[in-house]
Formats: structure tokens, sequence, C-alpha cells
């Protein structure tokens, strides 16, 4: 098993069914995998995509030197080692979990980083809100920490893409805080779509909701503020 892409960069890399017009990136797309695992290092230089139904997992480390990363329809996408995508490229990740066992500021670009979940209705815990909820996309304080500072957009939840807005049917989103008090949370600009969001409170009044840069909160139904958001 040797490293993909490691002497000679793949143009592009995609696992995804291309359907009955035989043209990916058309409507009749659908998923080209169930399971799909990655033992060793990928180095792509352009577009890697990735639509499964199962299970996504890269056990070492992802590097794009142009191009966007794409996974779609997963059911849990894992991060083991670092991931890093060059020259602006956007990374899009939708998966019922996403989970970046990699470390602080190990998740490094400069486009948009969209996560959400693969089912339009599963609501999403986002940085630990207290009594954090397993059944659903937790997106924990650690792994809002392992995204580096530098993309120009962090996207949480479903967007429509005609409206602009929060998808009809959506699940709610909590958001909670970084629990070191008066630390910041958010360092890059921030949207957040749902069904309904709510900042959630702390017991401890000193652990506020801090950004460093703008926050977008974009909702089909309520929107409720219970903590300091500053």
């Amino acid at each position: 098993r040797g490293v993909v892409g490691g002497v000679d960069p793949f143009a592009s890399l995609k696992i995804i069914n291309k359907g009955t017009d035989g043209i990916i990136g058309t409507a009749d797309d659908a998923a080209g995998a169930v399971n799909v695992t990655f033992d060793r290092e990928v180095t792509v230089a352009g577009d890697m995509t990735i639509w499964a139904t199962g299970v996504v997992t890269f056990k070492s480390s992802v590097v794009l030197t142009s191009g966007n990363l794409t996974i779609k329809g997963a059911s849990q996408i894992v991060f083991e080692q670092g991931v890093t995508v060059q020259g602006g490229g956007d990374i899009f990740l939708e998966g019922n979990e996403v989970d970046f066992k990699t470390g602080t500021e190990s998740m490094v670009g400069t486009g948009k980083l969209t996560i959400r979940p693969s089912t339009t209705n599963m609501s999403i815990e986002l940085a630990s809100p207290p009594l954090e909820q397993s059944d659903r996309l937790n997106i924990t304080l650690a792994e809002v920490q392992a995204i580096a500072d530098g993309f120009s957009e962090i996207i949480i939840g479903r967007k429509d893409s005609v409206t602009g807005h929060a998808e009809a049917g959506t699940g709610a989103v909590r958001i909670g805080a970084n629990t070191v008090e008066q630390q910041i949370t958010f360092r890059d600009k921030l949207s957040v779509y749902g069904g309904s969001i709510e900042v959630s409170d702390y017991t401890n009044p000193a652990i506020t909701l801090v950004a460093a840069d703008a926050v977008t909160l974009d909702a089909v139904g309520n929107i409720s503020i219970n903590n300091r958001f500053t």
C-alpha cells in the first residue's frame, strides 16, 4: 500500500457514480461507494470528490495543491491526520458525523469550509454546548479548534443554493462556546444555517461566545441567543 499520488500527484481523484449521462457534475450523479478508506497519505493536484453512503476514513494526511475537497452523502467522515487545501480551494464535508482527530489548527485552507449533515433534518451541536446530545452531528470545541485560522468563511448547516437562506426542513443548531473563560471560539467568518438556532448558556457566567470575525445566523424558525455573544 503506497502513498496515493506520492510520486506524481493525481490531476484529480473522483469516487462517484456519474449516472446515465456519463458526465460528472450533473443532476443524475450518485454515490460511487459505501465505505472508503485511505491508509496512507493522499496528495492530489486538483479536485478530490468522494460520494459515499458509509464511512470515509483518512488514516494519514491529505494535501490538495489546488482544487476543491468534496465529500458527500457519508454516514461518517474521519480525519485522523491533518488536511491542507492550497490555492484557495474549498472544503465541503457532508456527513452525519464528521470527526477531526487531528489536533489544534490541523485543518488548513484559505477558501470556504462547509460542514453539514447528510440527513437534511439532523440537528447540529457546535462547539460543545451544555448537555450535548449524541444523536446529531457533533462538531465539538476540540474539532472547532482543529480548524486553522485563515478560511474565507466557515459554513455550518444546510444552505439553500437558490434562496441563499437555511434549507427548508433542516435540523436545529445549538452553539456552545470556548469553555476557557473569555477565549475566542470562532476565528474566521462564520455562517450558521438551521431550522432553529440557539446560542446556549452555561452555568458559569464567565463562559461566553466570542468570535473574532463576522457571524451570520440564518434560521427557518426561531433564533435564541441565551448567552453573551461578542
